[in-house]
């Protein structure tokens, strides 16, 4: 064990960024502590405390979600010391559905040389197909292009599988990199680090916090609270118009992999998406009886959402698939509310937030999208441009045909 010395500690206003630590340490020495020799982790003890000799330059990263493991992976590859802590007990808490990934995510996971396991457990996409409420339709087969123009497709896999295959290539030393069962209670500036609290009372020292903890996360309260003034009141303009439901479902006939399925109805719009050996990720977005504005957010519990999703069962997903049929099948369901808000505040002293993107659940029906400011979780939302009944209505009738059976099918 090292030794740890008792430091002065200089004093800041909480609201203002903590000044470089200049102090030096007394010579009178604590006990020894158990300190953790790669992390600087003190357990029980003053919260005066940090280690005594220099240690390299340390990331905390706030949550082991998709996002925080590909940073650990970034820093790793970079030769930048990180530690991960995760709040659920287990890297792959069975949790949310299929995960969509893109050429421009690829190309990192490439770069990180992760890559290629990915694309081992997952499915190229190689259809699209979007039905609207009046039983038409069309099948896109462009996004083959993707490969060609970028060098990379798109494909889905289990959010599960992709958290396997980032822990594992972070290597042996992941063990002790990611802390699991570690929920976050606190954040403080300490002269020129950080320090982060957990709920079972350990400390853990770094030099930057990495927040990629979703959207209640508790980095980004944590840093709104110390930058004051405005910031302190963003959290209050969270609102949420959706609630979405989320689930995985055994393979269904005549769905095969490499299909992806979105269905428009008025209130709420069903996405199916098939990915390997037939393993159906889908998703349904609901829309709400109107906006709620934070703190006021509707009660939902996991019954009703379950009971949302049996009211579903005669809805039509494509050709004779209805969404019953997905429903008998699920192996999992979850829900959540869609929160938005146009944060402005990313960054304070030696805290920062993540960022990413997706599309409003307003619009998926349109294919002309612009960027419109960024949701809860930092996602890019995005709007439609403006079209007059008229130009919808020509859209369609030149991408839409319909064969005799009421299928549809792509326009010659």
């Amino acid at each position: 064990m090292r030794e740890i010395q008792e430091e002065s500690v200089s004093t800041y206003r909480i609201d203002s960024p903590p000044p470089s630590h200049t102090s030096s340490p007394t010579s009178s020495p604590l006990p020894s502590s158990p300190l953790h020799p790669r992390h600087g982790i003190i357990q029980h003890q003053s919260d005066h405390t940090r280690p005594l000799h220099p240690r390299p330059f340390r990331v905390i990263i706030i949550g082991g979600s998709i996002a925080g493991l590909t940073l650990a992976n970034c820093l790793a590859a970079a030769g930048i010391e990180y530690l991960v802590l995760e709040k659920h007990q287990s890297i792959n808490a069975p949790l949310g559905g299929l995960i969509g990934i893109a050429p421009t995510g690829a190309r990192i996971l490439d770069q990180l040389g992760i890559y290629d396991a990915v694309k081992d457990i997952g499915q190229e996409i190689t259809v699209l197909r979007t039905g609207f409420p009046d039983g038409s339709g069309f099948n896109q087969t462009w996004v083959a292009e993707f490969e060609k123009r970028y060098g990379y497709g798109i494909s889905v896999t289990s959010r599960q599988q992709l958290l396997e295959v980032l822990y594992t290539a972070l290597g042996p030393s992941a063990s002790e990199t990611v802390h699991l069962g570690k929920e976050v209670t606190n954040i403080h500036h300490e002269g020129s680090g950080v320090k982060v609290l957990t709920r079972d009372g350990m400390t853990y020292f770094g030099d930057l916090v990495a927040g990629a903890d979703g959207v209640h996360s508790i980095a980004r309260s944590e840093m709104l609270r110390m930058a004051g003034g405005s910031a302190s009141n963003e959290e209050s303009e969270l609102s949420a118009e959706y609630r979405i439901h989320v689930g995985l479902s055994c393979p269904v006939p005549t769905i095969t992999p490499g299909e992806q399925i979105v269905r428009c109805y008025d209130g709420f719009a069903v996405f199916a998406l098939c990915g390997k050996d037939g393993i159906l990720g889908w998703f349904i977005t609901e829309k709400l009886d109107r906006r709620y504005q934070y703190p006021n957010r509707p009660n939902h519990t996991q019954n009703d959402a379950i009971k949302f999703c049996e009211s579903l069962a005669d809805v039509p997903v494509w050709g004779d698939v209805t969404f019953g049929a997905i429903w008998k099948a699920r192996t999992s369901i979850s829900h959540a509310l869609v929160e938005e808000n146009v944060f402005k505040t990313w960054n304070y002293g030696r805290i920062c937030t993540f960022e990413s993107y997706n599309v409003d659940p307003r619009n998926i029906d349109e294919p002309e999208l612009r960027p419109r400011g960024k949701s809860s979780h930092g996602r890019r939302r995005c709007t439609r441009k403006q079209s007059s009944p008229t130009d919808i209505v020509q859209r369609k009738q030149a991408l839409i045909a319909t064969d005799p059976n009421g299928i549809p099918q792509a326009a010659p």
